[in-house]
């Protein structure tokens, strides 16, 4: 298992997190919608809060990062993407858990949407969210603490 940190995003890590949520998501995109270069990258400046991203490190070195709506009714993570290299290693698994820890500690259910081909959706399935909606593309998901 990997041991990681997170540090706060910053206007500096604009550019790679955004090669880095390209280069993970899509390919589930593209089975959607096609690919759109020029659309994609304004899609993903606009939703680019810095106040609610937070990159995860491993050894000092990036390699991904999470966005996550701290509403008042629940918690939206609105994406957690993990470089390459650092992916099937378990460091995915290990964030999302930390991330429904501090869930559990703060009373608050976490909800997410997944692409329904997207092999994460097992995992999200192992942890203990349930679907509580699907559309033609996505499922949305709901984990409540026990």
């Amino acid at each position: 298992m990997l041991i990681y940190s997170l540090r706060n995003a910053s206007k500096n890590d604009l550019e790679p997190m955004m090669r880095l949520g390209h280069e993970a998501f899509r390919p589930y995109v593209e089975k959607v919608r096609g690919w759109n270069q020029e659309k994609e990258e304004q899609g993903f400046l606009e939703h680019f809060e810095i106040d609610k991203i937070q990159i995860i490190q491993v050894d000092d070195q990036d390699a991904g990062y999470f966005k996550l709506d701290k509403a008042q009714d629940g918690w939206f993570l609105e994406g957690l993407y993990i470089g390459k290299a650092y992916r099937n290693k378990g460091l995915g698994s290990v964030v999302l858990q930390d991330i429904l820890s501090l869930a559990k500690e703060a009373k608050k259910e976490v909800k997410l949407q997944v692409f329904k081909h997207n092999p994460a959706w097992h995992l999200y399935q192992r942890l203990g969210f349930v679907i509580t909606e699907q559309s033609e593309s996505h499922f949305y998901l709901l984990w409540k603490a026990c």
